[in-house]
């Protein structure tokens, strides 16, 4: 959403976790449902998915649902989450890389650095047909 410019309103981002505890906590699901929610992790995405079933709203066919992380809840809920990988490995390597950079030289700024990955295709979303 950065790369492209959108604007992300606040209305669209649902708490998980209580943010005293750091536990996971039911969405508040808003009343107007979306046609896809984009979670955090994995985990809160097969949370979600288990909360729409209760309600009886089916995932793909009736909203989306990605994950974030490729962890092992993308694996073992049905429908498998799609989801995106993340190269901790890279990610850990690119971090020390710029920790190390910064001790050298310290007024030197950072600025944001991108690691790339990608998307871990499964079934929890649907295609969208643009006419």
């Amino acid at each position: 959403m950065l790369e492209q410019d959108i604007h992300l309103s606040h209305y669209y981002l649902i708490s998980n976790r209580n943010t005293e505890t750091g536990e996971f906590i039911p969405f508040e699901l808003p009343v107007v449902m979306p046609t896809a929610f984009v979670c955090n992790c994995d985990e809160a995405a097969s949370r979600l998915i288990s909360q729409l079933s209760e309600k009886g709203i089916r995932v793909p066919e009736d909203i989306s649902v990605t994950g974030f992380d490729n962890s092992i809840f993308s694996s073992i809920t049905v429908p498998n989450i799609t989801t995106f990988e993340v190269n901790t490995e890279k990610m850990s390597s690119v971090a020390v890389d710029a920790l190390l950079s910064k001790i050298k030289t310290p007024a030197e700024p950072v600025g944001m650095i991108q690691v790339k990955d990608g998307i871990i295709y499964k079934d929890s979303v649907s295609s969208l047909n643009f006419k």
